[in-house]
């Protein structure tokens, strides 16, 4: 028999954590005085959020080392992968700065406006003739999705924005598709087959594991 100091419960198992709160749990001679305690932080859910901070960056890592090492051996004239660079660094400011922190509207928009003009800037700065369709849009394609997936697994409502965002990874995935169907590219289409494939990917895992979440929204908003 265990005894939970932050639910003030036993809990009769030989497992080592609380059934409803899932902190650790003590044994019953090291039970509190008290009926309640105070409860400071949730031991879980900081480590929760520390293994998705390290997962997110080992992600990252990992697209950037891709991105550079095909840019190298595959595109050296083109030089691309730094686009790639701050699409990245963009995504983390995007995560950080405006999804999950509690900044003032104003704060988050204009920092989104500086972060996204800096990257046209640089995109500039490169001298790519048609940069538009072969580099920026898969590379924000590329971000948003990444983005949307990050939210779907951090976000506690997840349920409720499978629909749309299926709808916005389906969209920008056809988006490459008809550039690529129609040579608007030029001869570089590596980054929007890259984009067609990451989205289509998406889509499908959206579906996959949304597909109850999906069914009972479409049910709840068109009485099926």
């Amino acid at each position: 028999m265990k005894k939970c100091r932050y639910c003030n419960v036993e809990v009769d198992s030989d497992k080592n954590f609380c059934p409803i709160c899932f902190n650790r749990t003590d044994n019953l001679d090291d039970r509190s005085t008290g009926l309640y305690t105070l409860r400071k932080h949730n031991e879980t859910k900081i480590k929760s959020s520390w293994f998705l901070t390290k997962l997110f960056f080992f992600l990252t890592i990992c697209t950037l080392t891709a991105s550079v090492m095909v840019n190298v051996l595959v595109t050296p004239k083109s030089m691309w992968s730094p686009l790639v660079v701050f699409g990245e660094l963009y995504i983390w400011v995007l995560i950080a700065h405006t999804i999950m922190s509690k900044r003032s509207l104003f704060e988050k928009v204009f920092l989104q406006v500086v972060v996204i003009l800096l990257i046209l800037i640089f995109a500039e700065k490169l001298s790519i003739s048609d940069w538009l369709i072969p580099y920026v849009y898969p590379s924000m394609s590329l971000a948003v999705v990444t983005t949307l997936s990050l939210i779907l697994i951090i976000s506690s409502k997840r349920g409720e924005y499978f629909i749309g965002f299926t709808v916005i990874a389906f969209l920008l995935s056809i988006g490459s598709l008809v550039f690529i169907l129609f040579s608007l590219t030029g001869e570089f289409k590596l980054l929007n087959y890259i984009s067609l494939a990451v989205g289509f990917s998406a889509v499908f895992g959206y579906v996959l594991f949304g597909f109850d979440s999906i069914k009972y929204e479409l049910g709840k908003k068109w009485h099926l």
